[in-house]
């Protein structure tokens, strides 16, 4: 009886687990795909902003530039998939830290949501474009 019972409860689980989409990656597959936008050189794809801003990264250092100001920023990697960045000059304008989530990466490209650890500044999401060099 005891066997019936957990083979039953085996089957309900199997049966329950929606089946992956044609079209959709496993979560660990695209958990993985972070790794495309670790290090490397991107265009950054801010929403309601016309500026264009070029990222360039490696493990531990950020350098953003648009128009003619550059700035540099400290990578602390949380996950696959998030970091938090700081200032490297301490004198910067802004939020002090900014933790940044990745996600629905496809190709090329994925998205990003910045959220700053002083609410008077504002969340901020775009896409990253990984630039061939």
């Amino acid at each position: 009886m005891k066997y019936t019972i957990l083979a039953f409860a085996l089957l309900l689980v199997i049966a329950c687990k929606q089946p992956a989409k044609p079209d959709e990656k496993p979560i660990e597959k695209q958990q993985s795909d972070c790794d495309r936008f670790r290090t490397g050189t991107f265009k950054m794809i801010v929403e309601g902003d016309k500026n264009e801003y070029f990222v360039t990264r490696r493990e531990n250092i950020q350098k953003e530039k648009t128009g003619g100001a550059e700035f540099a920023l400290e990578i602390n990697w949380l996950d696959e998939c998030s970091y938090e960045i700081t200032p490297v000059d301490k004198n910067t304008k802004g939020p002090s830290k900014i933790k940044v989530v990745l996600s629905n990466t496809r190709g090329d490209t994925c998205s990003y949501e910045a959220i700053p650890d002083n609410i008077i500044y504002p969340k901020q999401k775009g896409i990253f474009v990984i630039q061939h060099q």
